[in-house]
């Protein structure tokens, strides 16, 4: 869970401006929490990151669309990092610039796969990091999960002066 509110402190923050979710069920083999005896036991195959190529671009633009930005807006990523792989498939579908995607790769680097947390982790990292220059800047989103389903979330950055 996450809680979610306004910055009153005048501190930097990401506003929300558009969300789009899907369900991509040629994985939902291929990633997904089972109830066991001893708990939860977690199936992730290396099938993720191919399923995750085919339908990142038509996510992404589903979410755009409905708010009429072009990806090239777009200047910063908060991608879940659920591996290495992963984030080489969507940052070359999507053709993101070297860099852009930092948060997710520092993420990655420190912490791992934490599962559902891990992007607010990404999107931590870019939020303590906000200047003025980047006051207006969009950043877009996305996490991953059972079934394969596919999260995406385009946020504006506020309050950089």
């Amino acid at each position: 869970a996450a809680i979610v509110g306004r910055a009153d402190n005048g501190q930097a923050s990401l506003s929300m401006d558009a969300f789009y979710s899907d369900l991509f069920l040629d994985g939902q083999e291929d990633m997904g929490w089972y109830i066991r005896d001893f708990g939860f036991e977690m199936r992730l195959t290396a099938e993720v990151p191919a399923h995750i190529k085919k339908g990142i671009a038509d996510l992404s633009q589903r979410l755009l669309n409905k708010i009429n930005i072009p990806l090239e807006r777009i200047t910063k990523y908060a991608i879940h990092p659920g591996g290495k792989r992963i984030l080489d498939v969507i940052e070359e579908e999507l053709s993101i610039k070297q860099g852009a995607n930092v948060a997710a790769r520092e993420v990655m680097r420190n912490f791992g796969n934490m599962s559902s947390p891990s992007v607010l982790f990404a999107l931590k990292y870019i939020t303590d990091r906000l200047s003025p220059a980047d006051e207006g800047e969009h950043v877009l989103s996305f996490a991953f999960g059972p079934g394969l389903t596919m999260e995406s979330m385009l946020l504006t950055a506020r309050n950089c002066a």
